[in-house]
């Protein structure tokens, strides 16, 4: 009986915090089930995310596969093609692979020849410069835009810099290959998407080994990566003046290359002057030119100073180096900054790549140059 009433006391006193512990209970019990079925709900999101996630591997997978079909028959496509143009072409085009390494692609390798006629004997750096010139006008080009051309492509050989050509790239190293023999232009096209600057490398330097050859390099700029555009320069220094570069664009979009490379190359856009076809001969020479000592010698201090001088309205929108190479070739060929001047387009093209094409049309303007109305110039703004 006693236990009784104090059981009934106990439950009287406690009756209001069994029923907050009650309460609580249920709650947390809500809660339980509340977190349940959050779970629940995640898990159906992470199994249909990793369902989303193994289609697109798979399709990524399937689209990978279809790219490298499409890369394999386009290789196909341009070796037939190479071979059937060489029945058809006015130049001899020989051509070969080098086999790449544990499965990657292979090298291709074109020697690309035309009818030679046999010249004097080249002693002198100006000499090379106007039979250039005139390898250029047999290749189509007129007279004015020959010489710069030519004092453009002297230059690059002498400071052992790269030729970048917008169009007709082919022709430009056709002439070039001519100074140096009747071995013809070695064309040289990386593989899409492989890494085999080594190869490349390797090759070049066992060729060079006897004589000065003109290289024309396709796929650099493939992918808008500078790996190759890198790795090939730092090779060169090697090299010296036996290896002379052409890396055309391709249809690459200028505007995506970097600055870098317009300022440590020299740029052609081959379609500019233009007034004729090729003729089916070139003047080939074997020159006996020390082209750093003798491009040296063409320019004196002051000379350099004063192109200097007026190169320095572009500092800030060309590099430094670039700078000091434009004031030597100004120098050396005794040239200035003019509406019709090659050099503009590679300061357009150093401007535009470092977003600073305003700020060079407002030095143009304070020159009194209306670049807008040039036809050749207005079609890079």
């Amino acid at each position: 009986k006693c236990k009784e009433l104090l059981s009934e006391d106990w439950k009287a006193e406690n009756d209001e915090q069994l029923r907050i512990a009650r309460n609580k209970l249920e709650e947390e019990e809500r809660s339980c089930h509340a977190f349940q079925k959050q779970r629940s709900t995640a898990q159906e999101e992470l199994e249909k995310l990793q369902r989303e996630i193994s289609r697109q591997e798979k399709l990524a997978q399937d689209v990978e596969e279809k790219i490298a079909a499409r890369i394999a028959s386009a290789r196909k496509d341009a070796a037939d093609f190479i071979s059937e143009m060489s029945f058809v072409l006015p130049c001899g085009v020989n051509g070969r692979n080098i086999p790449g390494e544990r499965g990657a692609g292979d090298l291709s390798v074109t020697c690309r020849k035309r009818e030679y006629l046999s010249g004097e004997e080249i002693t002198d750096i100006d000499s090379f410069e106007e039979e250039l010139t005139e390898n250029l006008n047999r290749a189509g080009y007129e007279n004015g835009t020959a010489l710069q051309m030519a004092q453009m492509i002297v230059f690059a050989i002498s400071s052992r810099m790269p030729i970048v050509c917008r169009d007709n790239a082919e022709r430009i190293a056709d002439c070039i290959s001519a100074m140096f023999g009747e071995e013809g232009t070695c064309m040289l096209a990386l593989p899409i998407g492989e890494a085999r600057c080594k190869e490349l490398c390797d090759f070049i330097r066992q060729e060079t080994k006897a004589s000065t050859k003109v290289f024309l390099v396709n796929g650099i700029f493939d992918g808008f990566s500078l790996n190759a555009f890198h790795e090939i320069q730092q090779c060169s220094e090697e090299w010296g003046h036996s290896a002379i570069l052409v890396f055309p664009l391709n249809g690459i979009n200028r505007e995506m290359i970097s600055g870098y490379v317009w300022n440590r190359t020299i740029f052609i856009d081959g379609d500019i002057g233009i007034k004729g076809f090729e003729s089916d001969t070139l003047n080939a020479f074997h020159p006996d030119v020390d082209f750093s000592s003798e491009y040296d010698a063409k320019y004196n201090r002051e000379d350099y100073k004063k192109k200097h001088r007026l190169l320095k309205h572009f500092c800030g929108i060309i590099d430094n180096t670039a700078l000091l190479n434009y004031a030597k070739y100004l120098a050396a060929t005794d040239r200035t900054i003019e509406p019709d001047e090659m050099l503009l387009l590679q300061i357009l093209l150093s401007a535009k790549a470092s977003g600073k094409q305003e700020e060079l049309l407002d030095i143009f303007t304070s020159f009194g140059f209306d670049i807008k109305s040039d036809k050749y110039l207005k079609k890079y703004l």
